[in-house]
């Protein structure tokens, strides 16, 4: 009998987490609205559909290299998504280091926040980084320096000091990423490669050392999470719903930028911050105000008020089938913080928006700034798998 053929990887392996955390980034950026434009919002709305030929040229591109060039090349990236320019403005970059993790129940580490002897919780998510050494020939790894390297370069270049970011998935089974159908990017854990330094060098943990490290974090609250072979606790900002803050605050200004003078400004305004709860999947009407509420008809506003009562309960539903039965009121949290921080951002944006002057560059950096000289296409670096991601 001839051996079948391979139809799904055997576990959930690290391409297929790149792969779709960075489509998932770029999916906000590839269609009119990126977040999924509802039918059933635009019939409330009474809006009619948008002209999506005017997106024509900002369709994501994906470039990969060979391995032979990758490694003859010293290129170092794995894989290159770019979104072009649009209507005259430039693009952002983000550069991120993507690792998948492995289930454990705890530990026996002393020192742990995951050892078996301390409670809520023990099982965690556990990755390794600075793991491209080979102790049969004796080579040190040199991932962690030479990220250092890059976001030396990148700042030395005008960039901000947390423009490199490790991200750290927290599925990790494939059972579980499967039965997902919320975005990866939310159950992500991202920390700069500038923060997780500065927190190792206070807790006097040495990155640089050639070793392979850990790193180790709550499924449902990377709050918790610790670093290195003999562990500290990271104490620091939780960098995580600043990074999709402002990704998603770079994307709803471009969007009123593109609308801007052909609706209505407090209509569109409404609009974007609808669909930021949409794609959210919360329930905005606990934030939005009695002056927006205003606005709508009081039917309107029963329909809006049970579609993301839905959207929200589908969301909440789904993680407990993920997750396990476990509260998942951090998740919401997580979310309603983000939507809390960008509503008032869009409740203010008016007339024609520098992205740039608008939206500090702090995790996502312009590429079209005249101090910051960068060449994302030629940029090289010997030893690190970097996904740059130009939005």
């Amino acid at each position: 009998m001839p051996v079948p053929p391979k139809l799904s990887p055997k576990s959930l392996n690290e391409w297929t987490l790149e792969q779709n955390l960075v489509r998932e980034i770029s999916d906000l950026f590839d269609s009119p609205f990126g977040v999924f434009y509802p039918v059933r919002l635009r019939n409330i709305f009474d809006i009619s559909a948008f002209d999506i030929s005017r997106f024509a040229r900002r369709r994501t591109r994906s470039y990969k290299l060979t391995p032979g060039e990758e490694g003859r090349d010293n290129a170092g990236w794995d894989a290159k998504f770019v979104i072009p320019p649009a209507f005259g403005r430039g693009s952002r970059v983000l550069y991120m280091q993507i690792k998948s993790g492995k289930h454990s129940d705890g530990n026996t580490i002393p020192g742990s926040i995951f050892n078996t002897s301390v409670s809520n919780p023990n099982p965690h998510a556990g990755f390794t980084f600075n793991d491209n050494g080979n102790p049969s020939t004796g080579k040190k790894a040199n991932q962690h320096q030479a990220l250092k390297n890059l976001n030396d370069y990148l700042v030395a270049s005008g960039f901000s000091e947390k423009s490199v970011l490790y991200a750290f998935p927290r599925v990790t089974e494939l059972a579980k990423f499967d039965a997902m159908t919320q975005p990866l990017i939310y159950y992500t854990t991202f920390i700069s490669h500038q923060q997780m330094d500065r927190e190792a060098k206070t807790a006097g943990a040495d990155l640089y050392d050639g070793e392979e490290h850990y790193f180790r974090t709550c499924y449902l609250d990377d709050r918790k999470r610790e670093i290195s072979s003999e562990p500290f606790e990271l104490n620091g900002e939780v960098e995580s719903g600043a990074v999709l803050q402002e990704v998603l605050m770079v994307k709803l200004t471009r969007l009123w930028n593109d609308y801007y003078g052909l609706i209505n400004n407090s209509r569109l305004r409404d609009y974007l911050i609808f669909a930021l709860a949409d794609e959210l999947a919360i329930n905005p009407f606990e934030f939005i105000g009695e002056t927006s509420r205003n606005l709508f008809h009081r039917k309107v506003q029963k329909e809006l008020a049970l579609y993301f009562q839905n959207v929200e309960q589908n969301r909440i539903r789904n993680e407990g089938e993920v997750f396990g039965s476990i509260s998942q009121s951090r998740f919401t949290s997580i979310r309603n913080d983000i939507f809390k921080n960008v509503f008032p951002f869009v409740q203010q944006l008016s007339r024609y928006v520098d992205v740039d002057e608008r939206v500090p560059s702090v995790y996502t950096n312009s590429l079209n700034r005249q101090n910051r000289n960068v060449n994302a296409d030629n940029f090289q670096l010997q030893d690190a798998d970097i996904q740059a991601l130009v939005i």
